[in-house]
């Protein structure tokens, strides 16, 4: 189990800028459309909200203002890219992000995908030219594992004023929480008190889950 022990104020961990957490926000929301619009958003025309993100990330990325224009160009294909991947290889996708230093795209299969490298690869790079080669991982942890312990850990009350997620990247199952003796008792009750997939993080403030 990986330990990490920070000053959490305010719901704000500080061992991660605002900027990085704005920069995560933003590619959510040009890969899944998600995210909060503020009354100023919604006043902008579509194209001045999309520059004003562009610029975001340019500054973020340390990339001119066209860079950052391509790569926003990309956001739809990559959707589309996504859907093709759960309809066409189904259980054996995991997952797939945009990786940004080096720039590229990352493609995380389930174990029982290792034969489908190939295919997903050729796939990919058919549906995203710009963006190639594609980078395709084989994960030695499958998904349902991860998502079996978060589903154990919540039920058993690890929630509020804590929090449960999933860090699809790292193959981790993080929990935030003030102590650990707030976690103790379910981490024991499941056998998880030496799990390589637990990244527990402790501060003086649990982190509100909103």
């Amino acid at each position: 189990m990986r330990r990490r022990l920070v000053d959490i104020m305010g719901g704000v961990c500080h061992d991660v800028s605002m900027k990085v957490i704005a920069f995560v926000l933003l590619i959510l929301g040009m890969l899944f459309g998600v995210g909060g619009v503020t009354a100023a958003q919604e006043a902008q025309s579509p194209d001045d909200a999309v520059m004003q993100d562009a610029a975001s990330y340019a500054e973020f990325a340390g990339v001119s203002l066209d860079v950052a224009m391509e790569r926003f160009s990309a956001s739809d294909d990559i959707r589309l890219l996504r859907q093709e991947l759960i309809a066409s290889f189904g259980d054996d996708f995991a997952d797939l992000w945009i990786d940004n230093d080096p720039y590229g795209l990352t493609i995380l299969l389930e174990p029982s995908g290792s034969g489908q490298v190939a295919a997903v690869e050729a796939l990919a790079n058919e549906m995203l030219p710009e963006i190639t080669p594609a980078r395709v991982l084989v994960t030695e942890t499958p998904s349902a594992v991860l998502d079996q312990i978060a589903s154990d850990l919540i039920s058993w009350g690890v929630t509020r004023p804590y929090d449960v997620s999933v860090d699809v990247k790292q193959r981790l199952v993080t929990v935030w929480a003030a102590s650990y003796a707030d976690v103790a008792d379910p981490l024991r009750q499941f056998g998880l008190e030496d799990s390589p997939m637990i990244d527990l993080v402790l501060g003086s403030v649990a982190v509100p889950t909103g």
